[in-house]
């Protein structure tokens, strides 16, 4: 819903008034639900814009299990996700001992948007403010066709850590508003990079051991689980030449 993904306030509640005027009943609904709950505008950055689970990939390692048992592809999977642990943290552990700060994907998005953040033009306004806007003419025009989402008008207060493009503050991360001023103003924009994108967070994460899935003997045995068993239907009459069996009798 476009109220919910809205990361500005200003936004959101123009898309409430809409739903107001064109369905009363799902705005009375809405309302009686708190807004921190369900909006991006006003969780404060706690789902750093995640909002949707990646079915397709979360779910990618069943392809190659499909016609197992139930069981097995239950085992199979547990044994791929405990794999996949173990590589995430040996390879956060290598990055911890190299003295690595922040993760190498993190750095990789953070060089590639220090390049698209040289496009803007900023303006100091006043308490740590600044009016960014652009892109300069020396931008192409398939590299705006690329980014014109990002090309308005925005406010970034570095004292917040907030950029009215909503970016800054919901993924804790310097959008390109943000980087274009740290640009412009030599500053480091490292420590406004939020810890959750460290090396150590990502070490944390992984860090949790499996305990491996003992043989089905040793399972527990399912209580209070009702048994269910379709419905009984009695097979048709027999038929000899078309005559069924039952009218001869």
């Amino acid at each position: 819903m476009q109220a919910g993904s809205s990361t500005q306030k200003a936004e959101f509640d123009s898309y409430m008034k809409d739903i107001k005027e064109k369905s009363p009943e799902g705005w009375k609904w809405l309302d009686r639900i708190p807004p921190h709950q369900w909006a991006l505008a006003h969780d404060s950055g706690l789902r750093y814009g995640v909002m949707m689970i990646d079915r397709k990939a979360l779910f990618a390692v069943c392809r190659s299990f499909q016609k197992v048992a139930m069981t097995g592809g239950v085992m199979l999977l547990f044994s791929e996700m405990k794999d996949a642990f173990d590589v995430s943290f040996s390879c956060s552990r290598g990055s911890l001992h190299r003295g690595d700060v922040y993760t190498e994907n993190v750095m990789r998005k953070f060089q590639e948007s220090l390049i698209g953040s040289g496009a803007y033009v900023v303006t100091p306004l006043e308490s740590d403010a600044f009016q960014v806007s652009g892109p300069s003419e020396r931008v192409s025009m398939r590299h705006l066709m690329e980014k014109y989402k990002e090309y308005k008008e925005c406010i970034v207060e570095l004292n917040d850590s907030t950029c009215t493009c909503g970016k800054f503050q919901r993924k804790r991360f310097p959008c390109l508003h943000a980087l274009a001023v740290f640009q412009k103003m030599k500053i480091n924009p490292l420590p406004y990079v939020d810890d959750c994108y460290s090396v150590e967070s990502y070490y944390k994460t992984y860090e949790a051991t499996f305990s491996p899935v003992p043989e089905m003997s040793a399972w527990p045995e399912a209580s209070g689980v009702p048994t269910l068993f379709p419905h009984v239907i009695a097979p048709p009459p027999l038929k000899v030449s078309g005559i069924s069996l039952s009218d001869q009798s």
